[in-house]
């Protein structure tokens, strides 16, 4: 299924595995997936790196040149509040619509449910520019670079940086 969005959304070109590489070596993950008109039209992958070893293996650590003060605090982190939200894929007809709205606030709220406290993300430029104006508090762990069709910032969110009206929707939804 992700592989299916990756492909038409032209971020990987097609191969006879049928599979996003970059995610290959990973057994601890999670799929968040939205349908319009039963239409797959956009997909995430959450990573949660149980394995400490595996660590420098996430994606934005792995492919992206990373500073020394953020990769050796990334690696004090307690691998069970670490999770990687993996590449967004969205169908380019739903980018600008609610399916990029809700994939963005599920990426969120979905780790943090599960007791996670930091996400590591590769995130395309443009969209961390408008995110970032939005309010969120998102770190650049290292420089940016060509990647997956588009110039791509490497990224380390703290949820307890999330902007105040985040928390108070999280709040009123539970109720």
């Amino acid at each position: 299924m992700e592989y299916q969005v990756f492909l038409k959304a032209r971020l990987i070109k097609p191969n006879v595995e049928k599979r996003v590489h970059d995610y290959a070596i990973y057994t601890n993950t999670e799929f968040i997936c939205a349908f319009y008109d039963n239409i797959l039209t956009g997909v995430v992958r959450l990573i949660y790196p149980d394995n400490p070893k595996l660590i420098n293996e996430l994606p934005t650590l792995k492919q992206f040149s990373i500073s020394v003060h953020y990769k050796t605090y990334i690696e004090s982190l307690p691998p069970k509040r670490l999770a990687e939200i993996g590449t967004m894929a969205i169908l380019p007809a739903y980018r600008k619509g609610k399916t990029a709205q809700l994939l963005r606030r599920k990426i969120i709220t979905y780790p943090i449910s599960k007791g996670y406290r930091y996400g590591l993300s590769l995130i395309d430029q443009e969209y961390f520019n408008y995110i970032r104006n939005l309010g969120y508090q998102i770190s650049q762990i290292g420089e940016s670079r060509h990647y997956m069709g588009s110039l791509t910032v490497p990224t380390l969110v703290n949820a307890y940086d999330l902007p105040k009206t985040f928390w108070y929707w999280m709040r009123k939804r539970k109720k």
